[in-house]
């Protein structure tokens, strides 16, 4: 049971993450939303199968778990707050290769939109401090 409450705490933690860097402006843009969903499909599988053999279901609820924080307009600043707590209390389930993508994630769903403006910038600023750590 353990070992499943982790998997899906990665994963709704991956989502909210994603969710506060969309939504720091006060919006989330269809083509933020496109970007999340096409690299966690097409780049984050290999590293969830390497992680636990079961991808799709995580694919599945980083991506519900995205819908559910943009239908409830929940607060990015508590989102991003939220993941870098669950970051800090599991670090042994953040190696240099989901750090990587964490990052280019991050970063396709800021420049899905007319590119960083001040509140993306620091975000994904406070972001890189801590995936270095």
């Amino acid at each position: 049971m353990n070992a499943l409450r982790q998997k899906v705490g990665f994963s709704k933690n991956l989502a909210r993450l994603f969710y506060a860097i969309a939504a720091i402006d006060k919006r989330v843009h269809e083509a933020e939303v496109w970007s999340m969903k096409k690299l966690i499909q097409k780049s984050w599988s290999d590293i969830l199968e390497k992680k636990n053999n079961e991808p799709i279901d995580q694919i599945y609820q980083v991506e519900l778990e995205f819908e559910r924080l943009v239908e409830e307009n929940s607060d990015p600043i508590e989102c991003f707050d939220d993941f870098i707590d669950f970051k800090e209390k599991n670090q042994a389930q953040f190696n240099q290769d989901i750090n990587e993508l964490i990052w280019k994630t991050a970063n396709a769903i800021v420049h899905a939109f007319s590119g960083k403006n001040k509140s993306e910038l620091i975000l994904l600023t406070k972001l890189k401090m801590n995936l270095k750590q």
